[in-house]
């Protein structure tokens, strides 16, 4: 195919070989170009009850300048990003995928992705006379289910300083993420934590027993909160969940985008 377009998201080149046997049909390995990178994977529908699909798609090199302005022309965004994730559902319905994966993005500014975009007016606050953060580097470990996605282990990285946090953001649009920032050292030590081995042992100086940085409600007008002595209070950390497994009672359909 030349172009294509799939959950709203343009492809170009693609290749799919397609093969059906046993009641699976099956379209490994595909590529194509996507958004500047490439795009690559594989996808399985167990077309004979029990109905499922499972698969894995695997991106790299995406310019998210090209898909800003393909999907959120209004975001302002850039950088390169990378993803991996695996996925299955055991009904064919999306209201039962499971999914876990990781993305990164290098030489980038996500400051204006919300609610990212609030984190420097909060940082501002504190030390006005600062410099305001960029992000130029994000990671994100995530798992999908029950319509919501995880945020394992969330990692966010600018010229001065370097947070981590978890957190959860469910499809009806609102996030409940907790961040712990090393403001302190940052104020102190500007780009300290960034040093090979000097930045490790400074790591060791957790700053998140006084304070963390909790942003929760909808994502569009979430504003980030500092929350001091957080083990007063119930920390609202990702929880923990048992994967989907896959094998259920199902529906005898194909989902929509294999029809």
């Amino acid at each position: 195919l030349d172009r294509a377009r799939v959950a709203g998201l343009a492809l170009a080149g693609v290749v799919v070989p397609v093969r059906y046997g046993d009641g699976i049909l099956t379209a490994a390995p595909f590529e194509a170009s996507f958004y500047g990178g490439r795009l690559s994977g594989r996808v399985a529908v167990h077309t004979r009850a029990p109905v499922a699909f499972e698969g894995a798609l695997t991106a790299t090199g995406v310019s998210l300048d090209l898909l800003r302005g393909d999907v959120a022309p209004t975001l302002e965004v850039r950088g390169t990003a990378s993803a991996h994730v695996d996925f299955e559902s055991p009904t064919g319905d999306f209201a039962d995928l499971f999914a876990r994966g990781t993305v990164t993005v290098c030489d980038g500014d996500l400051g204006e992705i919300p609610p990212i975009a609030t984190l420097p007016a909060l940082f501002g606050s504190l030390s006005p006379a600062a410099r305001k953060p960029r992000f130029h580097r994000a990671e994100l470990e995530f798992r999908i289910e029950h319509e919501r996605l995880t945020a394992d282990r969330l990692v966010l990285a600018g010229p001065l300083f370097e947070m981590e946090g978890q957190g959860v953001y469910d499809f009806a649009g609102t996030v409940d993420v907790t961040l712990a920032p090393q403001f302190l050292k940052s104020l102190l030590l500007p780009g300290a934590l960034l040093v090979p081995g000097f930045g490790d042992l400074l790591g060791l100086l957790r700053e998140d027993p006084f304070y963390v940085v909790r942003i929760r409600g909808p994502i569009a007008t979430a504003t980030p909160v500092l929350d001091p002595f957080p083990f007063l209070g119930p920390r609202h950390a990702a929880p923990e969940s048992v994967p989907v497994p896959f094998s259920a009672t199902t529906s005898r359909r194909i989902p929509r985008w294999f029809r």
